[in-house]
This record gives structure tokens, C-alpha cells and sequence, in this order.
């Protein structure tokens, strides 16, 4: 039965050490991983050079922008905007059946030949192609800087340069001059050829508006990225912070236990 005792005894001294081994390590691995203050070594003064060599941070961190540069970039996104325009292709052919009516009445008393309808035919069907603008819609797009516009047809929208788009004014003035050598101005306009020409593109208002938060709010989900990154840093340097708060604030109260109370902690 002492032979018994003497081995229980042995493997409790044993375990005993064991278990604190396993205690002291777990503590000093703790210890180990707790953040720890950093010492900024170097001095500096707001607004003057920086006196030392290159200091590189240990982690990445964004440049916020103010509202000035914001808004600036913003403007420089939407100055190559390019707005919205309805493509209306009964417009042309309305004007077309119009001419032929008209010749058929009267016009034909005023041209000399019926190679002048159809070069006036041709020229229209040109003109409402490109598409005709409102003479004050366009010199609007010019005023804004506007290099270009999306035109929707049927319900597709193509880019086209405004520089290939014709005001009424404009599409008069070609009316009158595209082949002055076959057709003579001063025959053409006795025709009242303004009464066939009218804008077929009309500004889209709601698809142009809702073309412009897209890319606003594109613009927006990157500078929240850049906020969440560095709102990510604000709380890692807060975290560091605290921890090292709480390190030399708190205490701990030392309390002798007997064996069996520290074999109980490990149970």
C-alpha cells in the first residue's frame, strides 16, 4: 500500500509540474502577442520640412481629399459626360411625304426638273440621318464644351460627334448648297424648304440624369472604400491603444493557492 502512495505521490508531483509548465507557456505566449507601444523617435514641426531620411509607413493608409478636390473631380468626370438624346424617325418621313405632296401640287410649277425633287429627297433623308438639333440645343451643347451625345434608337444608344449633327439653321444652309453646280440656291429657295426640316433628336432628360448619378455614385463607392480603409487604421491604432491602457492600469493581486486549488484550474 506505501509503495502505492509513494507512486501517486510521484505522478501528482509529476502532473503538478506539468500542468504549471503548460500554464507558465500559455501565459508567456499571451504576454508574447500583446501589442506594445512604439516610440516615435524623431521630432518635427507642422508645416516645416521633414528633417530625417525616407520614413516608410508599415502598412498602407488613403490621403483623404477635401470637399475643393472632390468637387473639382467630379466636374472633370462630367465634362466628358455625354447626354442623353431621342432619336424621332417618324419626324423624317413626315417631312418626306409632306415634300411629295407639295410637289405634286405646286412645286412642280417652281423646279425646273424632277432631278431637283430628288436631290432635295436625297439631301433630306441625309440631314434627318445624322440628325437634326434645335438651333438653341445646340449651341447649348457647344457652350457646355459637349464633344459628343448618345442617341437612342430604338432603344439602343450610339455615340454620335455633335460635329456630324445638324441645326435647323445648318440643315437649311446645306439644303441650299450641297451641289450648288447641278442645282441653283435661288431656284431652292422659292421652295420654302425651312417647312421640312425639324429636330428629330429631343434631349432625354431622365435617361441623361440617371446616366450621370451612375457615374457619381461609382465615384462615390470608391473615395467609401478608401473611408473604410482608413477607418480600419483608426481602430487597429485605437485597439493598440487601449491595450496598452488597460496594461498599465490594471493589476494583478497575487494570491497564494494551495496544490489542489491549482489543479482544479486546469480540470
Amino acid at each position: 500500500m506505501n509503495y502505492f502512495k509513494g507512486k501517486n505521490k510521484e505522478f501528482s508531483f509529476r502532473d503538478l509540474i506539468y500542468k504549471a509548465l503548460i500554464f507558465i507557456g500559455t501565459v508567456g505566449v499571451i504576454v508574447y502577442f500583446l501589442p506594445r507601444d512604439g516610440k516615435f523617435n524623431y521630432l518635427f514641426d507642422i508645416d516645416k520640412p521633414w528633417k530625417y531620411g525616407q520614413l516608410m509607413a508599415t502598412f498602407d493608409f488613403p490621403i483623404y481629399k477635401d470637399d475643393q478636390v472632390v468637387k473639382k473631380e467630379q466636374d472633370s468626370i462630367l465634362a466628358s459626360f455625354q447626354p442623353y438624346f431621342q432619336l424621332d424617325k417618324s419626324t423624317g418621313k413626315e417631312a418626306l411625304k409632306k415634300l411629295k405632296n407639295d410637289y405634286q401640287t405646286h412645286l412642280r410649277d417652281i423646279l425646273p426638273s424632277s432631278d431637283y425633287i430628288r436631290h432635295i429627297e436625297k439631301i433630306l433623308s441625309e440631314v434627318y440621318r445624322a440628325g437634326i438639333l434645335s438651333t438653341e440645343e445646340l449651341a447649348r451643347l457647344h457652350k457646355d464644351s459637349t464633344s459628343a451625345v448618345m442617341v437612342i434608337d430604338d432603344k439602343l444608344a450610339n455615340q454620335r460627334s455633335i460635329d456630324k449633327l445638324y441645326s435647323v439653321k445648318q440643315a437649311y444652309a446645306y439644303l441650299l448648297t450641297a451641289d450648288t453646280i447641278h442645282y441653283r440656291p435661288n431656284i431652292l429657295r422659292q421652295c420654302s424648304l425651312n417647312e421640312y426640316l425639324s429636330p428629330n433628336l429631343t434631349y432625354d432628360a431622365r435617361r441623361t440624369e440617371t446616366a450621370k448619378e451612375e457615374i457619381l455614385d461609382n465615384y462615390a463607392k470608391e473615395m467609401l472604400k478608401k473611408k473604410e480603409s482608413i477607418e480600419g487604421l483608426v481602430n487597429r491604432v485605437v485597439e493598440t491603444k487601449l491595450a496598452s491602457a488597460l496594461k498599465t492600469q490594471v493589476t494583478l493581486e497575487n494570491k497564494n493557492i494551495s496544490a489542489a486549488d491549482f489543479n482544479k484550474m486546469f480540470e
